[in-house]
């Protein structure tokens, strides 16, 4: 059986790959700092967790990086 520490689940998962793959109702599984899996939801059913975060239909990504720089441009 597969475990994780964190898992995220129920929400979009936008991957940021080359093929822009957006995984709707979609999973992320976590062990420390490292994500050990993508997925659709259903795959980590019987996945054991430490915590778990219910996305409720929101986005599932990558965490932004140095955003207070790039924010501002935006309005441009």
């Amino acid at each position: 059986m597969h475990s994780a520490d964190l898992l995220v689940s129920n929400g979009t998962v936008i991957t940021m790959d080359a093929a822009d793959t957006r995984i709707e109702n979609g999973a992320v599984a976590a062990k420390g700092e490292k994500i050990v899996a993508v997925g659709g939801a259903d795959a980590f059913a019987k996945w054991r967790h430490t915590r778990h975060i219910d996305a409720a239909g929101g986005i599932i990504m990558p965490g932004l990086v140095n955003t207070h720089t790039h924010l501002p441009m935006s309005l441009f």
